[in-house]
Protein backbone atom coordinates (compact mmCIF):
# COMPACT_ATOMS: atom_id res chain seq x y z
CA UNK A 1 0.00 0.00 0.00
CA UNK A 2 3.10 2.23 0.66
CA UNK A 3 4.19 2.13 -2.59
CA UNK A 4 0.77 2.72 -4.22
CA UNK A 5 0.30 5.99 -1.98
CA UNK A 6 4.06 6.75 -3.50
CA UNK A 7 3.10 6.01 -7.03
CA UNK A 8 -0.07 7.85 -6.46
CA UNK A 9 1.37 11.04 -5.33
CA UNK A 10 3.78 11.03 -7.98
CA UNK A 11 1.30 10.97 -10.48
CA UNK A 12 -0.97 13.41 -8.86
CA UNK A 13 2.23 15.43 -9.24
CA UNK A 14 3.02 15.33 -12.41
CA UNK A 15 0.39 17.61 -14.73
CA UNK A 16 0.92 15.48 -17.84
CA UNK A 17 0.09 11.93 -16.33
CA UNK A 18 -2.48 10.22 -18.45
CA UNK A 19 -5.84 11.03 -16.50
CA UNK A 20 -6.92 7.43 -17.61
CA UNK A 21 -4.04 6.07 -16.13
CA UNK A 22 -4.57 8.40 -12.96
CA UNK A 23 -7.81 7.20 -12.21
CA UNK A 24 -6.49 3.41 -12.47
CA UNK A 25 -4.51 4.12 -9.39
CA UNK A 26 -6.99 5.70 -7.84
CA UNK A 27 -8.79 2.69 -8.07
CA UNK A 28 -6.42 0.16 -7.05
CA UNK A 29 -5.42 2.06 -3.91
CA UNK A 30 -8.99 2.99 -2.73
CA UNK A 31 -9.75 -0.98 -3.43
CA UNK A 32 -6.96 -1.90 -1.35
CA UNK A 33 -7.62 0.75 1.63
CA UNK A 34 -11.31 -0.38 1.20
CA UNK A 35 -10.53 -4.37 1.41
CA UNK A 36 -7.78 -3.87 4.26
CA UNK A 37 -9.27 -1.07 6.22
CA UNK A 38 -7.97 -3.00 9.40
CA UNK A 39 -4.14 -1.86 8.26
CA UNK A 40 -4.89 0.86 5.87
CA UNK A 41 -2.30 3.64 5.94
CA UNK A 42 -4.32 6.05 4.78
CA UNK A 43 -7.52 8.05 6.91
CA UNK A 44 -11.29 7.24 5.89
CA UNK A 45 -11.03 10.94 4.74
CA UNK A 46 -8.88 10.47 2.28
CA UNK A 47 -10.54 6.84 1.13
CA UNK A 48 -13.42 9.18 0.94
CA UNK A 49 -11.13 11.50 -1.56
CA UNK A 50 -9.99 8.64 -3.61
CA UNK A 51 -13.94 7.50 -4.54
CA UNK A 52 -14.47 10.82 -5.65
CA UNK A 53 -11.77 11.31 -7.61
CA UNK A 54 -12.03 8.04 -8.77
CA UNK A 55 -15.74 9.17 -10.13
CA UNK A 56 -14.98 12.31 -11.69
CA UNK A 57 -12.38 10.63 -13.22
CA UNK A 58 -14.56 8.05 -14.86
CA UNK A 59 -17.23 10.78 -15.76
CA UNK A 60 -14.50 11.93 -17.66
CA UNK A 61 -13.67 9.29 -19.20
CA UNK A 62 -16.73 8.08 -20.10
CA UNK A 63 -17.01 11.79 -21.99
CA UNK A 64 -13.57 11.30 -23.68
CA UNK A 65 -14.78 8.27 -25.47
CA UNK A 66 -18.11 9.45 -26.63
CA UNK A 67 -16.10 12.60 -28.32
CA UNK A 68 -13.77 9.98 -29.69
CA UNK A 69 -16.64 7.76 -30.94
CA UNK A 70 -18.67 10.76 -32.69
CA UNK A 71 -15.42 11.82 -34.53
CA UNK A 72 -15.34 8.72 -36.06
CA UNK A 73 -19.25 8.17 -36.63
CA UNK A 74 -21.16 10.43 -38.47
CA UNK A 75 -24.35 9.54 -36.99
CA UNK A 76 -22.99 10.95 -33.71
CA UNK A 77 -21.62 14.50 -35.16
CA UNK A 78 -24.54 15.88 -33.80
CA UNK A 79 -24.14 15.16 -30.69
CA UNK A 80 -20.58 15.90 -30.60
CA UNK A 81 -20.33 19.67 -29.05
CA UNK A 82 -22.72 18.76 -26.62
CA UNK A 83 -20.55 16.09 -25.62
CA UNK A 84 -17.58 17.95 -25.87
CA UNK A 85 -18.84 20.95 -23.38
CA UNK A 86 -19.47 18.14 -21.21
CA UNK A 87 -15.84 17.07 -21.58
CA UNK A 88 -14.60 20.24 -20.67
CA UNK A 89 -16.92 20.54 -17.36
CA UNK A 90 -15.99 16.68 -16.13
CA UNK A 91 -12.25 17.58 -16.75
CA UNK A 92 -12.81 20.49 -14.58
CA UNK A 93 -14.79 18.88 -11.72
CA UNK A 94 -12.11 15.80 -12.30
CA UNK A 95 -8.83 18.61 -11.89
CA UNK A 96 -10.33 19.81 -8.66
CA UNK A 97 -11.06 16.35 -7.51
CA UNK A 98 -7.61 15.35 -7.93
CA UNK A 99 -6.31 18.55 -6.17
CA UNK A 100 -8.37 17.65 -3.32
CA UNK A 101 -6.98 14.09 -3.30
CA UNK A 102 -3.92 15.39 -3.37
CA UNK A 103 -4.04 17.55 -0.72
CA UNK A 104 -5.83 14.42 1.31
CA UNK A 105 -2.80 12.50 0.76
CA UNK A 106 -0.06 14.89 1.93
CA UNK A 107 -1.62 15.51 5.24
Amino acid sequence: MRLQVKQLRLALADIHYDRHQLRLLVKRLRYVAEAYSQFSLITPETVASLKTAQSALGDWHDRFVWCQQAENQQDLWPLLPQWQMALETTREQAEKALLSLSRTLSA
